[in-house]
């Protein structure tokens, strides 16, 4: 078997500015398993830089490289067989880094087991099609003004940060009359912060709730918050593995929590994330990382099986791209395989390892 690692560089279509950085071109890495007969695909979308707790992409690059994949490889030479993708979880660390990379992994391992079998991921798992509540992701900070909620949006993740003037974008919130939650991104430094933005918007829009306004650790402060708010609050930064989320209900600290498939480690973590979150009486969505229609299909899929709420797991517009984010999501239905496999052939190749 051949495994390549590739990479992408890609330019949104419309550029997301959250509190401490600008969204805009986005590093793709490709983990590709190749027998020769059939291919499975992995992807991961890591931030550029580090930030809030999450790896940068060159350090989820290293992981890959000089970690996950030669343990991938060696485990695969010591038995003699392939690793299954339910088993790729354990073969990484602790490391942020290493759960993004084992994330990829697994996806790549699963896409080549489901493509053997000539199976999507509806028919792999015996899961029915189930109907997904889709979210997308806008920013007051700087608004894109040439941009507007595609018609399967059902709520809306609003990029904001204290001390921003709302009346440049309440306007447009209060056209489009969606559900809003108001994401800060770790911005804050007191309540005051919330509440102040919180207020301003509520008059004119749904402000369902408020998303991870303070340290990823830092549940005292999200406790605190939360017993003098009057809307929901949710956070995501801080949910890495299961014991954040016992740690969360433990102080009091949410109401909702978001899931990554690449921050928490993969399919097989995220399901388990979700549960314990669901026996917390934590409500959930699921989220990605401005993903390509592979890893954001693999998204869907999770947000599907596990009833999430309006999760922000639909198409991504890049440019160049003859995609759409009006095209209908679900592409994980009636696909073989986890999701659209990628073309290569513009993309660079990092390394290739044989087994």
């Amino acid at each position: 078997m051949d495994v390549r690692l590739w990479q992408y560089t890609a330019t949104l279509r419309h550029h997301v500015s959250a509190a401490g950085e600008r969204h805009e071109d986005r590093r793709h890495l490709f983990i590709e398993l190749n027998t020769g007969e059939f291919r499975g695909t992995g992807e991961i979308s890591p931030q550029p830089l580090r930030q809030n707790g999450d790896p940068s992409c060159d350090e989820v690059l290293e992981e890959l490289q000089h970690h996950v994949l030669p343990t991938y490889l060696s485990r695969i030479r010591e038995e003699g067989s392939l690793v299954p993708w339910s088993r790729v979880g354990l073969l990484g660390s602790s490391r942020r880094a290493s759960l993004f990379a084992l994330s990829g992994l697994e996806m790549a391992a699963l896409d080549l087991e489901m493509n053997e079998a000539k199976q999507s991921l509806g028919s792999f798992f015996e899961e029915p099609t189930r109907h997904v509540s889709y979210g997308a992701t806008w920013s007051i900070i700087e608004p894109d003004n040439d941009w507007s909620p595609p018609s399967w949006c059902e709520r809306l993740r609003v990029k904001t940060r204290p001390g921003i003037e709302v009346e440049k974008g309440r306007e447009k919130l209060e056209a489009w009359g969606l559900p809003v939650v108001l994401d800060f991104n770790c911005s804050c430094s007191t309540n005051e912060d919330v509440l102040q933005q919180v207020d301003e918007l509520a008059a004119v829009v749904d402000v369902l709730g408020i998303e991870q306004p303070f340290a990823p650790s830092d549940l005292v402060a999200h406790a605190d918050l939360r017993s003098v708010l009057s809307v929901l609050l949710s956070l995501d930064e801080s949910v890495t593995s299961l014991g954040d989320v016992r740690r969360i209900a433990q102080y009091g600290a949410a109401d909702m929590v978001c899931v990554k498939l690449a921050r928490v480690g993969g399919l097989i973590s995220a399901r388990g994330v979700i549960d314990e979150a669901k026996r917390h009486g934590l409500r959930h969505y699921v989220g990605g990382f401005f993903d390509t229609p592979l890893a954001r299909s693999f998204s869907e899929f999770l947000a599907a099986i596990t009833n999430a709420e309006a999760s922000d797991v639909g198409p991504v517009s890049f440019e160049g791209s003859t995609s759409s984010p009006e095209i209908s999501p679900q592409w994980w239905i009636n696909d073989l395989g986890v999701g659209p496999s990628p073309d290569f052939s513009d993309m660079a190749l990092l390394g290739t390892w044989k087994v």
